[in-house]
């Protein structure tokens, strides 16, 4: 009796600490992340898979784990069965067999249990179909892919002569020049954004929303680099997510005539979701709203 409660002890602790587990990793399952898969997951992913959808990985994972569990009940309630049938009145076969039998049945109530109250605290711990409505602004100085730039005519040196855009274009901001035809493809969301930066910052100056190839030739399934300027499943194409909606999430501001410290600080008000300081190589702040569209891109 001592060793059967001990085993439910046990059982117990593993549900608790699994639970614990899964609800943090859903706390974080909107960082950027990117990996690719070393071994297979049956009935998901193959080796060699690119992941960038956190919350799809984990997803993934949860339910093959549920599956696994089914099936090894299942097997091992068979062996039990078995094993009794053909005790033919051993008590000690009989009572192995009753083990396994027991210990099966309390491994697939557990994690049966361990969905429930899950589901109960929220079914979105379960679904992971996770949504923030609070805005999580990481800000880093990092260098990205340079080369949206060489899409416009900024010149090397300082200052705002050559960011002479079309007025009155991206949500009322001006655009470098070569840019402005970009702004079509502007999802609502950004739209809203540059309207509202550019009541705060009129000065400021757009250097690339999609780039000069346009949207349809750098969807990420016609990716190439060249033509495209910016990475694959990057926010300016939709992300992986929100490629097919033919929009851009994502919006690169000239710091050549304005600092970039005023930029962020405008992007974050304005309600960017990511905000990277490029400033330092590729002259320009990335500010995108994809998290917060529900595209899960940066």
């Amino acid at each position: 009796m001592d060793i059967q409660k001990t085993k439910i002890k046990k059982t117990a602790l593993i549900v608790c600490i699994s639970m614990l587990m899964f609800v943090c990793l859903s706390g974080v399952a909107h960082a950027e992340f990117k990996y690719t898969l070393l071994e297979s997951l049956p009935g998901f992913f193959q080796a060699g898979n690119e992941m960038t959808d956190f919350p799809g990985l984990i997803l993934a994972i949860y339910k093959f784990g549920i599956w696994t569990i089914g099936i090894s009940g299942l097997f091992m309630l068979t062996i039990g069965g078995i094993m009794y049938i053909g005790s033919a009145g051993n008590t000690s076969t009989a009572g192995t067999a009753k083990g396994i039998i027991t210990d099966a049945l309390i491994g697939v109530f557990a994690a049966m249990a361990a969905y429930l109250i899950l589901y109960v605290i929220n079914p979105d711990l379960v679904k992971l179909n996770i949504n923030f409505t609070t805005v999580n602004v990481d800000i880093i100085t990092e260098a990205a892919d340079t080369s949206a730039e060489s899409n416009g005519t900024l010149s090397s040196g300082s200052g705002g002569a050559t960011d002479t855009g079309t007025p009155g274009s991206c949500g009322g901001l001006s655009t470098q020049s070569g840019i402005s035809s970009q702004c079509s493809s502007a999802a609502p969301q950004l739209s809203t954004m540059l309207t509202c930066i550019a009541g705060k910052l009129p000065s400021a100056v757009v250097s690339s929303i999609t780039d000069s190839k346009g949207y349809a030739n750098c969807t990420p399934d016609k990716w190439s680099k060249p033509p495209c300027a910016h990475a694959k499943y990057s926010c300016h194409y939709g992300g992986k997510t929100c490629y097919s909606s033919g929009k851009s999430y994502a919006v690169d501001l000239s710091t050549r005539n304005i600092s970039s410290s005023q930029l962020i600080a405008a992007a974050k008000a304005c309600g960017a979701s990511y905000i990277k300081d490029e400033s330092g190589t590729a002259n320009h702040v990335h500010a995108s709203v994809g998290q917060a569209a529900g595209c899960g891109c940066n």
